[in-house]
């Protein structure tokens, strides 16, 4: 009786433990695409961070140690630029702060997403916590593309096209003053339009990858809602 009991008591634990769909303790399943995909625009982002960490670092250490040596009576003592010197360097350490903290935080969620598929091996599954902290950031990441390359298509369409009409409004005026106002005026759409297409290009790269990650991402936990975890 004893035996029979200790069965049963087993087998309600496991029932207990698997929830529908094939779920193990609330984990949501994924495919390894999904996870190559996931880590790899963790790891590309971590990159990014530690580049703009470096490059703010340097520069913000030069201009400190300019205004260092200005403000202690040295070279540049005189100049009005230890000022600016002494803001630029605050700034730029600000900054390099920043990046190191989102490196760190980039590390910190592919680690998760790691931990976690290794632990459910060879069925890799993530938990909810998981789902939470790199949905989230991935949602940040794809609204800010979003909203970059609107802001990169208006500077490079819209800009361009209103500042083409002050050049041929010039043209027209058929004077000396017209002409410099549209010769003003090309420079500028030329130099306002062409870099920020060239932005809006490379930036389309990783919004492409951005929309088809949140696309599989989303159909993957479309419903995590139910199991009552909240995206």
């Amino acid at each position: 009786m004893r035996r029979k009991l200790t069965v049963i008591a087993v087998s309600l634990l496991f029932c207990a433990r698997v929830h529908p769909g094939g779920r193990e303790d609330g984990w949501f399943p994924v495919s390894r695409e999904l996870v190559d995909d996931s880590t790899q625009v963790l790891k590309d982002e971590e990159s990014r961070s530690t580049i703009s960490a470096w490059i703010w670092g340097v520069c913000g250490t030069t201009l400190a140690t300019y205004a260092i040596v200005a403000f202690s009576g040295g070279r540049g003592s005189t100049s009005g630029l230890k000022y600016f010197a002494a803001l630029g360097a605050i700034g730029a350490l600000g900054s390099a702060g920043n990046d190191i903290v989102r490196r760190r935080e980039m590390n910190r969620l592919r680690t998760l997403i790691v931990q976690d598929v290794g632990a459910t091996e060879p069925n890799p599954a993530v938990s909810p916590a998981t789902v939470q902290a790199v949905g989230g950031e991935f949602r940040k990441m794809h609204g800010a593309l979003i909203k970059a390359a609107a802001g990169s298509i208006r500077a490079g369409c819209v800009v361009p096209v209103l500042l083409s009409g002050m050049a041929v409004f010039g043209f027209a005026m058929g004077n000396p003053a017209g002409a410099d106002l549209a010769g003003i005026s090309a420079s500028a759409a030329l130099g306002i339009g062409a870099p920020s297409m060239l932005y809006y290009l490379n930036i389309k790269r990783d919004l492409d990858r951005m929309d088809a990650l949140m696309k599989d991402w989303n159909q993957t936990f479309r419903d995590i809602k139910k199991e009552g975890v909240t995206q």
